[in-house]
């Protein structure tokens, strides 16, 4: 999964793709937002060689902090990646993310031991 700042400005993504890695500046990247499925396609992007990743600048204008996205890429048609993005604008990565933080709330309940979550 790749970790992307909630900024409109030029960031890196490194991937691994499937099979092999030409550089050239005709990759189509298409990023959807989970739950919403408000997506933005970037063409004509630039890739880069890095050893076995393929590293694009990328520069996205719909990211939100704390959001989960659905990112693709493509190039004549085919698909040579599909993965996670997480947005978030936290820089220390000693500090753990949960999903489900405030997310829902813990009730009592009778009998005593039953547990419900509601969302």
């Amino acid at each position: 999964m790749n970790v992307l700042a909630p900024v409109q400005t030029n960031q890196e993504l490194k991937i691994v793709p499937r099979g092999y890695r030409p550089s050239g500046t005709d990759y189509t990247v298409r990023l959807t937002e989970d739950g919403t499925g408000k997506t933005e396609t970037l063409t004509n992007v630039s890739a880069d060689q890095d050893g076995n990743y393929m590293v694009f600048t990328v520069a996205f204008t719909i990211l939100t902090n704390n959001s989960m996205y659905n990112i693709e890429v493509e190039r004549d048609n085919k698909v040579k990646f599909r993965g996670k993005i997480y947005c978030t604008d936290r820089s220390s990565k000693k500090n753990k993310v949960s999903l489900n933080t405030n997310k829902y709330t813990e009730h009592s309940a009778s009998p005593a031991g039953q547990k419900y979550i509601t969302i």
